[in-house]
């Protein structure tokens, strides 16, 4: 995963002498990964099969199962409301929050 971060603004993405560099690169041997965020540091992983992983430098990883149903697509973030969602399956394609301070 590659991280840049963004200039809260304009919503773009912060430069200098107008180049976007990455702030973070994180290698992970996680497959089937849909969406992912960070938030503070912590990052957060949407998985096929449902699954919610979290990652942090201090505390390592965690996989959740069943948090969400089996095709969870992108993952976003928006203060006070959550971790945002949505799922790919024809007919099935609802869009939901999750509280992020429960990973």
């Amino acid at each position: 995963m590659i991280r840049w971060d963004i200039d809260y603004t304009d919503r773009l993405l912060k430069t200098t002498n107008g180049i976007a560099t990455a702030s973070t690169a994180v290698q992970h041997g996680e497959t089937k990964i849909q969406g992912a965020t960070s938030i503070n540091g912590k990052y957060f992983l949407t998985q096929s099969g449902g699954s919610l992983i979290t990652y942090t430098w201090a505390d390592g990883q965690k996989k959740t199962a069943g948090v969400f149903p089996s095709v969870p697509e992108d993952l976003s973030y928006q203060k006070g409301l959550g971790l945002w969602s949505l799922m790919e399956a024809p007919g099935h394609r609802s869009v939901f929050a999750v509280d992020p301070t429960k990973f």
